[in-house]
C-alpha cells in the first residue's frame, strides 16, 4: 500500500505533471490498489476499478463470501481470530469512506473471485461522486466479453479525463 502512495506522491511532485489530473486504474488486485490510494492519497483525482479485490475480506463473519485473497479461509497454524482482526486493516471498505474523488468500478454479478456483495459494501462506503456498472453475466475474467459494458464506460471517462473535463458521472448514479 506504501509503494502505491508513493508513486502517486512522486507522480505529483514531477514538473511535468499538469496539476491538474491524476487518474489511478485498475482490475482485480489493481482494482485493490486503485480503490485503496484513492482513499489515502488527497490528489487522485478520478479512480476506474474493475472487479476490484480485497473488497469485504471478513464477509463470512456476517454470512458473504470474501474478497480475494481470502484470509479468512486461509488460517491453518493461525490464530483464526488474529487473521480475521488483521484483515480490518487491509480491507478496501476501510478507504472507500475516505475516496473524495469520482469513481467508476465495475462489478461482475457472477465473480466468486470477488464477489459482487463486498464491492458493493465497499461502494456503499463511499462518499463520492461514482458510478457502478452492473455487469450480469460476468465473471472475474469477463469471460464471453462479459466486461464490455465496462470498458465502454472506461474509454468514455478516460476520453473526457484527457480532454480536461470531469469524470462524467453517470447521474443516476452520484
Amino acid at each position: 500500500y506504501l509503494s502505491c502512495y508513493r508513486a502517486a506522491q512522486y507522480l505529483v511532485q514531477r514538473p511535468d505533471w499538469d496539476g491538474r489530473t491524476l487518474l489511478v486504474t485498475g482490475s482485480s488486485q489493481g482494482g485493490l490498489q486503485t480503490l485503496m490510494v484513492a482513499g489515502l492519497h488527497p490528489r487522485i483525482t478520478a479512480a476506474i476499478a474493475c472487479v476490484p479485490a480485497g473488497c469485504d475480506l471478513a464477509g463470512p463473519v456476517v454470512g458473504r463470501s470474501p474478497g480475494w485473497p481470502s484470509w479468512y479461509y486461509k488460517t491453518e497454524g493461525k490464530d483464526p481470530a488474529k487473521v480475521v482482526e488483521a484483515s480490518y486493516y487491509y480491507d478496501v471498505v476501510n478507504f472507500a469512506s475516505h475516496i473524495k474523488c469520482p469513481v467508476l468500478a465495475g462489478v461482475g454479478l457472477v465473480d466468486e473471485t470477488c464477489p459482487p456483495a463486498g464491492i458493493l459494501a465497499a461502494m456503499n462506503q463511499a462518499r463520492c461522486p461514482k458510478e457502478i456498472v452492473l455487469l450480469p453475466h460476468a465473471d472475474h475474467q469477463g469471460v464471453n466479453n462479459t466486461h464490455a459494458a465496462f470498458h465502454e464506460r472506461e474509454k468514455v471517462w478516460l476520453t473526457a479525463l484527457q480532454e480536461g473535463k470531469p469524470a462524467p458521472v453517470a447521474s443516476s448514479s452520484k
